[in-house]
């Protein structure tokens, strides 16, 4: 249905258009950096808070193409606002039906829970991953911004997408991109 349009006029609300186009713009320009920036998308299922992110690909110095992304993290939210009757969420059975590369923190920045795809992406098992700090897994050159970021989630601030390298099993480090949300109990509290 996109094919040939003005993908932020089909997509992105009349609000965020306009900060939207010069983002992009930026980053057609390499300027862009690795910065995302929250809109509204609008699609078939109505209006959701989406992070945008732009990157471009180059040949010999020559742009040659652009990839954008729309990140829904309501799906994300959802499960980090999830309770039972324990009062500190098990979010395990959910967080592995997501089907993306997830982990879930305690307070103190201990790994809790730690997805299929994380193992996949990572080569490190749940079980060697559960009870470690994150830090362990993140290049030393990004360990200030994941510490940044974690500090902010357990103040209870979304923290949009950044670029991380997380190191590997194989010792070869994986650029991703990572949010965080404040985890919450049934009482509010943030639990991680």
């Amino acid at each position: 249905d996109l094919v040939q349009k003005d993908v932020l006029e089909a997509l992105i609300s009349e609000e965020d258009r306009a900060e939207a186009g010069v983002y992009v713009k930026e980053a057609l320009d390499g300027a862009a950096g690795d910065k995302s920036l929250k809109v509204t998308c609008i699609g078939r299922t109505g209006r959701k808070q989406v992070c945008l992110r732009a990157a471009t690909t180059r040949s010999g110095g020559k742009l040659d193409g652009a990839i954008i992304t729309l990140q829904d993290m309501s799906e994300i939210r959802n499960l980090a606002g999830a309770t039972n009757t324990g009062g500190a969420e098990h979010l395990s059975g959910a967080l592995h039906a997501v089907g993306t590369a997830l982990f879930a923190l305690d307070t103190e920045g201990k790994i809790l829970e730690w997805t299929p795809k994380m193992e996949k992406m990572t080569g490190f098992s749940s079980g060697q991953a559960s009870g470690q700090e994150m830090g362990k897994f993140v290049a030393e050159a990004f360990q200030s911004a994941m510490k940044k970021s974690v500090e902010q989630a357990l103040r209870g601030q979304e923290v949009s997408r950044f670029t991380v390298e997380i190191n590997s099993a194989g010792n070869r480090p994986k650029e991703a991109w990572m949010s965080m949300a404040p985890w919450r109990s049934a009482t509010g509290r943030i639990v991680g």
